[in-house]
């Protein structure tokens, strides 16, 4: 699972370019202005699929080469997900789940639910709604209550679902999804969270949104950066985050951070 796009989807990079959305002018640059904003980006090996705010939050394809828009999908989308030939999304009119096929076509209905934020593993979806945390087979079959703590934020790693209780200040819990046993982290209450496999990066909202580096296995915590962050995203060995609207880049193992330059 790319959690960038749990994040928003809004830095990608293409070999060695970026294509950057800049949260403070409200434009996504690559190499120049695109004329869009740009969400929720996903790389098919050839082109970028995307929700462009400027276009209703449509779902659009943008060849990386020439930079053409073709529009997939005319319906204002959230969440979008590339997973091999489908686009797994959130309709913002019945914040429902559907899917369809790349080139936009056969449109399904994934949940039947209201969808705060949902997840791709392997085969299976994990969702939050105002009821609780559930999960579902990538069709919507196979339906599960996985828990009724509802959720804000949500990610899997190692087998352990991750997730922030709204009903409890937003903090951050840990369920073993063999044993189904919870922990929390009490002093954690994440606003935006991101993982390399190993580690999450959380900004905390009980200090400020400084960015942590947290051990779940251990419960073990560093901040890493003292500065009030958001919108984590992970590229490469590097975090991504945004101050004051503003891009900046530093190491997953923390240090010196340093603002990213747009090229425009």
């Amino acid at each position: 699972m790319d959690y960038n796009l749990n994040n928003g989807g809004l830095v990608l990079k293409l070999e060695e370019k970026f294509i950057i959305s800049d949260m403070k002018s409200y434009k996504t640059v690559y190499g120049s202005d695109t004329g869009g904003m740009f969400w929720f980006m996903n790389y098919d090996g050839s082109a970028v699929i995307l929700s462009d705010q400027n276009k209703n939050n449509s779902i659009y394809r943008m060849d990386k080469e020439k930079c053409s828009m073709e529009l997939l999908l005319d319906k204002p989308c959230y969440g979008l997900f590339l997973k091999e030939d489908w686009l797994y999304y959130i309709n913002e009119n019945d914040r429902k789940v559907y899917r369809c096929q790349t080139n936009g076509r056969n449109e399904t209905k994934v949940i039947d639910e209201q969808v705060g934020k949902f997840i791709l593993e392997e085969d299976r979806i994990f969702y939050t709604t105002p009821q609780g945390i559930r999960t579902c087979a990538i069709s919507g079959s196979d339906r599960d209550i996985v828990s009724d703590a509802v959720a804000a934020e949500l990610m899997l790693i190692n087998g352990k679902l991750v997730y922030t209780d709204k009903n409890r200040q937003h903090v951050l819990t840990i369920m073993d999804l063999d044993d189904k046993t919870v922990k929390t982290i009490d002093d954690m209450a994440p606003s935006s969270m991101n993982t390399d496999g190993q580690y999450l990066y959380c900004a905390n909202r009980l200090n400020d949104r400084s960015i942590y580096r947290i051990d779940i296995n251990n419960e073990s915590s560093i901040r890493i950066c003292g500065e009030s962050c958001e919108y984590l995203h992970i590229i490469g060995s590097e975090l991504f985050f945004c101050i004051d609207r503003e891009w900046y880049r530093m190491s997953l193992t923390g240090g010196k951070y340093e603002k990213v330059v747009l090229d425009v």
